[in-house]
């Protein structure tokens, strides 16, 4: 991790593997080839499918190598990693996947119990435009889906808040209009509204029905119609950046000194 502006550099680290008899245990070093730890893949109760290890001295590379320390070892399964330093600041994680949508989380066996470890102030979902791509067969049990992954996370981060995203017009057959949005659109806020949840109408924001064209002619949008370019997918961060922004501002004033 090497940047001219900001420092990267970490003294902990944090991976989320698969712990069974069958996994391999880990060796964490530094660039000079000094072990800083050893991460068993003994099951603990206390930290299942995640260790944590910490150093004195910060430093922006490590090498995570796969170590064998008994027969039965014969595979490693890493899910993430994160790294840490003491400096305060924001500290955020992307899991983004092409193609993801609800269901698929929720199918991800150790996914809401290792949120855990992020010890996590805000969720921030944004999915559903791949849900919407199976227009006109819309899952019916969309809505129970956010459910149960809302409620999965919840358990496991109970101090956490949640934001919902919309997702925003896209085309679906590369240059065809999708009604799909709207009524994944109308689903998403419906849920935040009778849950108590804030939501971020990515939809309305980025410039509602048909706004796929303008993305498009605007070279915002891929060839695809659903992707975004490098300068689409920052410029809807930026909006989104903004409008969080403007509402912690508007918040600061009134709450408790």
């Amino acid at each position: 991790m090497n940047d001219l502006w900001l420092d990267y550099t970490f003294n902990s680290l944090t991976l989320f593997y698969e712990k069974d008899e069958k996994s391999y245990d880990f060796s964490v070093r530094d660039q000079s080839g000094m072990e800083l730890g050893i991460m068993t893949a003994y099951l603990q109760e206390s930290n299942e499918n995640y260790s944590q290890i910490n150093w004195e001295k910060s430093i922006n590379a490590v090498t995570i190598q796969p170590i064998q320390t008994n027969p039965g070892q014969a595979r490693a399964i890493i899910y993430g990693a994160m790294l840490e330093n003491s400096m305060s600041g924001i500290l955020y994680h992307t899991i983004g996947v092409n193609g993801a949508k609800f269901m698929h989380y929720n199918a991800a066996e150790h996914f809401a119990e290792q949120t855990a470890a992020l010890k996590t102030d805000v969720f921030i979902i944004s999915l559903g435009t791949n849900e919407a791509i199976d227009y006109p067969y819309l899952d019916k049990d969309f809505p129970s889906h956010i459910d149960k992954l809302v409620s999965a996370l919840r358990n496991n981060n109970p101090m956490a808040k949640f934001i919902l995203v919309t997702p925003q017009d896209v085309y679906r057959r590369k240059n065809e209009l999708n009604p799909g949005i709207i009524t994944i659109r109308k689903q998403i806020i419906q849920y935040a509204v009778e849950n108590g949840l804030a939501f971020y109408d990515m939809y309305r924001a980025l410039g509602g029905e048909n706004s796929a064209k303008a993305w498009s002619q605007s070279t915002l949008l891929r060839l695809d119609g659903i992707h975004l370019t490098k300068d689409g997918y920052e410029y809807q961060g930026n909006l989104f950046y903004h409008a969080l922004m403007k509402g912690y501002n508007l918040y600061v004033p009134t709450r408790h000194p």
